[in-house]
């Protein structure tokens, strides 16, 4: 079974109610955070679906390294300090390459206030298409998003999320329409898509509801979940807006929306 928990929808504008990007998805019993934007720590540990513990976090993954999606690693980090917290665990952190060279950038700024007290912290850089098996059997597929984020790696990526049934999560991370992401979730039992903006206000990079509708009428997923929004887009029903386009299941999330999905029942 796949679970997602959403703990972030906004994007690098600040909108009331809706924090920075960050989801934990859990594959067959393993918690994975994905990013960590600004106050997603907070709202992990506010969630009924959420850990009990920071201790059972051992796995965090990035889609990249704008801050709206990683500055919480340092809060994180910080928090491993504290005696109460007793996992001597490793602390695995994944992502795109440039990442250990991130972290080594804030190791400059914190020095030891970023080593957790029990607890190593191990980095992995992913090459896309490089499969990451998990502890219960379940993967992990990177793959390079439409997006720009160049200062610290040249690669942006998006995530497969697969269990031992067969279920399929996909979370396209931030980047505009792209081949590869068609490829992906092309029929995934459920796409975490951003939305970042109207249609009228389209940029490079990110993705509106007419480019949602029309990956979404290539790939038919069974299950489209909008996030990642915008001060404008967040004041429409994006979800109609796709369905204007699109005849799917489409819903616009909010922070702390829980979905799963377990095709084993």
């Amino acid at each position: 079974m796949i679970s997602l928990l959403v703990l972030g929808t906004g994007g690098g504008v600040p909108i009331p109610g809706r924090a920075p990007t960050s989801n934990l998805v859990t594959v067959d019993g393993q918690k994975i955070l994905v990013d960590l934007g600004p106050g997603a720590l907070s709202r992990l540990v506010s969630s009924p679906h959420g850990p009990d513990s920071l201790d059972e976090i051992d796995t965090i993954i990035f889609t990249h390294l704008h801050p709206d999606h990683c500055n919480d690693i340092v809060h994180l980090l910080f928090a491993m300090r504290c005696p109460a917290l007793e996992s001597k665990m490793p602390l695995l952190m994944m992502g795109p390459p440039g990442l250990t060279n991130y972290m080594s950038k804030l190791k400059e700024l914190y020095g030891d206030w970023l080593n957790p007290l029990h607890r190593q912290v191990v980095i992995t850089e992913f090459s896309s298409d490089e499969t990451f098996i998990l502890e219960n059997g379940g993967a992990v597929t990177p793959f390079i998003a439409n997006h720009s984020e160049n200062r610290f790696s040249k690669h942006n990526f998006g995530y497969c999320f697969s269990d031992k049934t067969g279920s399929k999560v996909v979370i396209s991370g931030d980047g505009g329409p792209s081949k590869t992401l068609e490829n992906v979730a092309k029929g995934c039992d459920l796409l975490l898509i951003e939305c970042s903006t109207p249609d009228e206000l389209a940029v490079d990079g990110h993705m509106t509801p007419a480019r949602v509708a029309g990956l979404c009428n290539v790939t038919r997923p069974k299950k489209t979940v909008l996030n990642h929004f915008y001060p404008a887009a967040a004041e429409l029903d994006l979800a109609k807006l796709v369905y204007d386009n699109y005849d799917g299941s489409v819903v616009m999330a909010n922070d702390g929306d829980f979905f799963t999905v377990d095709q084993g029942k």
